[in-house]
């Protein structure tokens, strides 16, 4: 926004009040703009509404104020009863009561917001505030009713947003916090909104909502996953950080780092919304920051994983790689961290706190914000990391049905092995994450099918790491019996040497060259590091 346009705007803001006038009403009406003031009995204040009924540029003004919500208007604020209690209800001199302040703006033109992109206000403006006294996280929300100036007729998203004097900079700007849609057509909407000051509806040309229950649902199920996966992903975390032999090779080495990534990542989406109704810009886009950082690198290290397999499986011999952990670790929390300067550097206004799905209680969360940012940073780097995983997955199952081809005869064990093919894939496919491409067929009739199903598989993804790492593993099992266990539970003198291993299906007893270690493994029929993709929502 250009600083004068600021200026008037901060003025108008202030006008209202230095206005002296003995009446309780006073009003100020002119071809683009409207401000009354009043001074409402707090002993007797039920609600009020303030409502323009009719306008058109260049022409009159329609303006009025009752204590009821307005059935038709072009925009209109209900005040709750539960306002009185800023009214100065405490005074009897009525010159001390407060004064409520309503505006109207027939002219987006004081409201530019150019971190916007692809969004466009498409209402006037209303705003209310209540003299000397800052309104916020309200329990009986301000009613907004606004009307469209073009009609939503493609149903794209509308958002309703108030005017952040803070953001961009201190030049102004659209903000989503604190302000849910209650209802929307084609014609207007209307906003709930727990503090008071301008309201407009922005549509999103980009991005669409879900219906309000079908989001709800979807949130307490990420929510109630999310939960779970941190719990599992703390224990498999414990589990092989306890038992120094479990993390000798480079796979569980890879694990760990996938863990830690995944469990970040769960515990700053659980703490989010929590931490967004604190209402700090600063503290938001940090948690936006450490957000975006962690899905990216447990993508990377989910990539890291897949490379890991094809060296192991496909690339079997003469493959060596110095200091590789080192050089995982690198890219596993370096390219993230990259990616991330690279939007500081541009724009730290990129991050912010807007509602993400309306009429949802956990609405309010820190999260990108512009839209190009999103799909650069986030849609196209998954697209790539699931494009690479896919390509890896199809050929290290074609490998392992080529060596058990070779090695196995086909025998009365056929049903054991189609199981054991199975689980490999199962646990192959959770470890790259490729429960995340469901998100990409979540379009058109079958949108909200392929949502649950992102959301449960990968909300769950800590638990089947468990499962497949700690609860399915021969080695974990024994060394847990060996340190943890008593009594009959108790095994002792077990010293094996443990190994990890890649491969889901290679007989018993067959050998071959571990990638990125010198050593000579004996293979198992295990699938190792089987992980599963994460849920982010």
């Amino acid at each position: 926004m250009d600083p004068v346009l600021l200026c008037i705007l901060k003025t108008t803001e202030e006008m209202g009040y230095k206005v002296t006038y003995t009446e309780r009403n006073t009003s100020l009406v002119t071809t683009s703009l409207v401000l009354l003031v009043t001074r409402p009995d707090p002993s007797t204040f039920g609600g009020l509404a303030f409502g323009v009924t009719s306008y058109s540029r260049g022409g009159d003004l329609q303006v009025n104020i009752q204590e009821n919500p307005f059935r038709k208007a072009l925009a209109s604020v209900f005040l709750p009863k539960s306002l009185k209690k800023f009214l100065g209800i405490e005074h009897s001199d009525p010159d001390k009561h407060s004064r409520i302040q309503f505006k109207f703006f027939g002219t987006a033109s004081l409201f530019v917001d150019e971190s916007l992109k692809e969004e466009r206000l498409n209402t006037y403006v209303v705003s209310a505030s209540i003299e000397n006294t800052s309104v916020q996280n309200l329990r009986e929300p301000v009613t907004v009713t606004l009307q469209h100036i073009h009609q939503n007729v493609g149903n794209a998203a509308v958002h309703c947003v108030f005017w952040d004097f803070q953001k961009n900079n201190g030049l102004g700007g659209w903000n989503r916090s604190g302000c849910e849609m209650e209802y929307t057509e084609m014609n207007y909407t209307i906003c709930f909104c727990n503090h008071l000051t301008h309201f407009g509806v922005l549509l999103d040309l980009s991005r669409t909502e879900t219906d309000a229950s079908q989001d709800r649902a979807l949130t307490l199920l990420s929510y109630a996953g999310c939960g779970a996966s941190s719990l599992f992903l703390g224990i498999t975390l414990v589990t092989y950080l306890a038992l120094e032999k479990l993390r000798r090779d480079n796979p569980s080495k890879i694990l760990l780092n996938l863990c830690a990534s995944l469990l970040m990542l769960n515990m700053l989406f659980l703490t989010n919304s929590w931490l967004s109704s604190f209402h700090q810009p600063g503290l938001c886009v940090t948690v936006a920051v450490l957000l975006h950082y962690s899905l990216l690198a447990a993508f990377t290290w989910m990539c890291l994983e897949s490379v890991h397999f094809y060296l192991a499986l496909v690339k079997v011999f003469n493959v060596y790689v110095p200091k590789y952990i080192l050089k995982c670790c690198l890219a596993g929390w370096g390219i993230p961290g990259i990616i991330i300067t690279v939007v500081l550097v541009i724009n730290k206004d990129f991050y912010g706190s807007g509602s993400h799905s309306e009429s949802n209680p956990f609405s309010s969360f820190c999260w990108i914000e512009e839209n190009i940012v999103f799909y650069i940073s986030v849609v196209a780097y998954v697209f790539l990391v699931l494009l690479t995983n896919t390509a890896m997955f199809i050929t290290v199952l074609l490998q392992i049905h080529s060596v058990k081809s070779r090695t196995q005869k086909r025998s009365g064990f056929w049903k054991q092995g189609f199981l054991q093919d199975v689980k490999s894939a199962f646990s192959l496919m959770f470890l790259l994450g490729l429960t995340w491409g469901f998100v990409f067929f979540a379009w058109g009739a079958v949108r909200i099918f392929f949502l649950y199903l992102f959301s449960i598989f990968n909300t769950l993804q800590g638990f089947f790491i468990f499962v497949f790492h700690c609860l399915m593993k021969e080695e974990v099992a024994k060394q847990c019996r060996v340190h943890f266990c008593w009594g009959r539970f108790h095994l002792s003198d077990y010293s094996a040497e443990v190994h990890d291993n890649p491969s889901a299906a290679l007989p018993e007893g067959g050998e071959t060259r571990h990638p990125c270690s010198p050593r000579i493994l004996p293979m198992d029929t295990g699938l190792h590091s089987p992980q599963k993709a994460r849920f982010f929502h």
